[in-house]
């Protein structure tokens, strides 16, 4: 007689000695294997959706305004022999306070120092023989303005800048560019720095890795480091601590009366559409520089008082990537365009570098892509005839500006400049005037000041002032 199926099915599931029951065991041997195949494909799906997904920090919200309590500016020393004081200002609206200054004079450290107290009302200068930096605590920090005043090579104090970049650099006995890496800091600081010319990158191992000692001064003679007589650009950015860059450029006309020379424009980086306000007809080049990997073309209009436009005849410029192309001036704004201008637009399918370079009035003269300002803001005026010019507003507002001399006292009180997009305006200060600011109300602009003196030319962008710190807005998960 057969046995009954269910004592079989019993037999095979009983547990033998030392041995587990057969089912249990199948049971957990499949869950391992699920959960082997199913939690990849979930970690692949979190990761994909990390990428894909809104980036919370990114997104969190607008940054909180915080009040400012603590600001530093560099000051370029002086490219000439006659060396005009720095002043020291401050935007509408602040209450400004002392600010300690620190000098290296002729040496490679920040030994000198002493206190100045500045003011919207009541400017401050002193002698500055060498790059000096500027630091302001508490309730001094916010709105702080300095610069120089020498009309031949004008510059205005900046905050310490991780990434910028200069076009038109020379390394060569007649054109040359020294670069003055300034750390105002305790630690020690590092700068690696790039070169494109006009045939691409140049090799430039000896500009990488340059370390900057505690509050220490470093000049780097271009012409000695990388000798070329290429024209090119260089990308300086900051791996290391906080460095206040500035770079002199110099022409020796070889058995000519004088060197000439002046501060590069630092760029902020490359735009598909740029402004530069203050650019000169008499100058003698337009250089592009491209620092992407796609070739670009760009268009020069000429910006007057009334537009913008396209002169007729002309050609869009073709930038190889990594590269530098240099433009006769001619070339882009013939003379029967050059009247009244007061800059260039350039405009370009991709992201590219804008600064012009030549004598002007017996002086070197260079101009960069101007920044857009925001909100109220004040500039140290070139001693000599001065001229502001505005432009790029973003729509119809009006602009209101002050001038005081060098002693605080008014000289222009609140003057209201209508500005508005496509046309630029042009305002000439008061003699004297050592101190101009600004207070754009409906509108974003640029701005630059322009001063034309006897053998001696120079444009001085005019940037936002730091009034307040920004907190990121960071939303957890």
């Amino acid at each position: 007689m057969s046995e009954p199926r269910s004592s079989r099915r019993a037999d095979r599931n009983a547990a033998a000695p030392g041995r587990r029951a057969g089912g249990g065991g199948r049971r957990r041997v499949d869950v391992v294997v699920a959960l082997a195949i199913a939690l990849p494909v979930v970690v692949a799906i979190g990761m994909g959706s990390i990428g894909s997904g809104p980036d919370t920090a990114a997104h969190g919200g607008s940054p909180t305004l915080t009040g400012l309590t603590s600001a530093s500016l560099t000051c370029p020393g002086p490219a000439g022999k006659q060396a005009e004081p720095v002043v020291v200002a401050r935007a509408p609206r602040v209450a400004g306070g002392p600010v300690t200054v620190r000098s290296s004079g002729s040496g490679t450290r920040l030994t000198s120092s002493k206190q100045v107290t500045a003011t919207p009302s009541s400017p401050a200068s002193f002698a500055g023989p060498g790059p000096t930096v500027l630091d302001a605590e508490g309730a001094s920090a916010p709105g702080l303005v300095a610069g120089r005043r020498e009309p031949a090579a004008a510059a205005a104090c900046s905050v310490p800048s991780y990434d910028q970049w200069y076009v038109g650099l020379g390394a060569s006995a007649i054109n040359d560019s020294v670069l003055v890496l300034t750390n105002p800091d305790p630690g020690q600081a590092v700068v690696d720095t790039e070169l494109f010319g006009t045939n691409g990158p140049i090799s430039a191992d000896q500009l990488r890795g340059i370390v900057v000692p505690s509050h220490g001064v470093v000049t780097v003679d271009l012409a000695k480091k990388v000798p070329t007589r290429a024209t090119f650009a260089a990308h300086v950015q900051v791996s290391r601590g906080r460095v206040g860059v500035s770079v002199e450029h110099r022409y020796d006309r070889l058995g000519g009366a004088k060197v000439v020379s002046d501060y590069v424009p630092a760029l902020d980086g490359a735009s598909t559409d740029q402004s530069l306000v203050g650019a000169p007809s008499q100058t003698k080049s337009l250089l592009l520089a491209n620092p992407g990997n796609n070739e670009a073309r760009a268009t020069v209009r000429v910006l007057t008082s009334s537009s913008v436009f396209t002169p007729t005849g002309t050609q869009p410029v073709v930038v190889p990537p990594q590269s530098v192309v240099r433009v006769s001036m001619g070339h882009v704004v013939p003379p029967s365009a050059a009247k009244g201008m007061l800059g260039l637009v350039v405009d370009s399918d991709h992201p590219v570098l804008a600064t012009t370079r030549g004598m002007v009035g017996g002086d070197m003269s260079m101009v960069g892509a101007s920044p857009t300002i925001t909100g109220p803001t004040g500039a140290v005026v070139p001693d000599g005839p001065t001229k502001l010019v505005m432009a790029g507003a973003a729509r119809a507002g009006v602009v209101d500006l002050t001038a005081t001399d060098a002693k605080g006292h008014t000289l222009l009180s609140n003057k209201s400049v209508d500005v508005a997009p496509g046309r630029g305006v042009s305002v000439q200060l008061p003699k004297g005037a050592a101190v101009v600011t600004l207070d754009p109300r409906n509108t974003s602009i640029q701005a630059s000041l322009v001063t034309l003196a006897k053998d001696a030319s120079s444009v001085v962008p005019i940037r936002d002032t730091v009034v307040h710190a920004e907190v990121p807005a960071i939303r957890p998960h």
